[in-house]
């Protein structure tokens, strides 16, 4: 039932409550308390979520998904060097799990380690609108607008209407002197949801 409501009625408090009436009757899965704390990251209560993730992690050394929830736990009270930890520690637990090195490379573009980022995310292989846009805009703020311009081509070729990759190719195509690419993409990213006070500032 925990599941159910965490995932098919996202109902967080009665999630919650389901989990830990089945601690109740087995307090020693580690399982449980780990989706606990996925509900109470959801629900933004990230101090209860890391004292969750840890009792998982207690009673299951092994779950990779628990560091992950805890990293995030952590990240989201700005302790980036514990998030980075737990980052690490899922990916030694589980290098198949492509997911926690997107992770970490999200999360260390997020504190302005941008070729840490990079570098992390290329590793990856994962290749979407997103990570291609991230490792684009780590790419921008490093100045290599030419490796910046291949990403963000490749990222506009999964979502060509994304506004934050038009946007992102407009500042290459700017910093590229190529204006009137830049106007055209700028444009394209007003017209698809892009704020113009972002923009502006």
């Amino acid at each position: 039932l925990g599941r159910y409501y965490q995932f098919n009625r996202q109902m967080p408090d009665s999630a919650v409550y389901f989990y830990r009436q089945a601690i109740k009757m087995n307090p020693y899965i580690g399982y449980l308390y780990r989706r606990v704390a996925e509900v109470q990251n959801s629900t933004g209560d990230f101090e209860s979520a890391m004292n969750s993730s840890l009792q998982a992690i207690e009673l299951d050394p092994s779950d990779a998904f628990a560091y992950s929830t805890l990293a995030f736990s952590y990240e989201k009270q700005q302790l980036n060097e514990l998030a980075l930890e737990n980052f690490d520690k899922a990916i030694e637990l589980a290098p198949s799990q492509a997911g926690f090195a997107v992770d970490k490379g999200y999360h260390l573009y997020r504190i302005g380690k941008y070729q840490e980022a990079f570098d992390v995310l290329q590793k990856s292989n994962v290749r979407n609108a997103y990570t291609t846009q991230v490792m684009a805009e780590s790419c921008l703020i490093l100045g290599k607008l030419a490796d910046a311009n291949t990403l963000i081509t490749e990222s506009l070729s999964f979502e060509v209407n994304n506004p934050w990759s038009n946007y992102a190719m407009a500042r290459t195509q700017a910093a590229l002197n190529q204006s009137s690419g830049a106007l055209n993409y700028l444009e394209k990213a007003l017209q698809n949801g892009l704020n113009r006070n972002v923009v502006v500032n």
